[in-house]
């Protein structure tokens, strides 16, 4: 299995807030701080949740890892609809 650790920070979010702990799935929530939470869950294919980390957009942040390549394939993702879509 691989470790996957997001950092989650709700500020002004409380809908996606709510959300987030009833979609949680086998991770465990670790609260930090004031909305702030740490969600880790260990998982034979951390790349099937991505859609779902992408939902929450720029509150959610995938730690760097040398377990896998989450964070990276998200940033490339971003980065290629940027590209389609191009900047204003």
């Amino acid at each position: 299995t691989k470790k996957l650790v997001i950092d989650f920070c709700f500020d002004g979010a409380d809908d996606l807030r709510e959300r987030f702990f009833k979609e949680k799935g086998p991770g465990t929530i670790k609260r930090v701080a004031d909305k702030k939470y740490v969600y880790e869950a260990e998982l034979y294919d951390p790349i099937g949740l991505i859609p779902w980390i992408r939902s929450f957009g720029s509150h959610a942040v995938v730690r760097s890892s040398d377990e896998h390549t989450v964070r990276e394939l998200i940033r490339d993702n971003w980065e290629d609809v940027i590209n389609l879509y191009g900047k204003k």
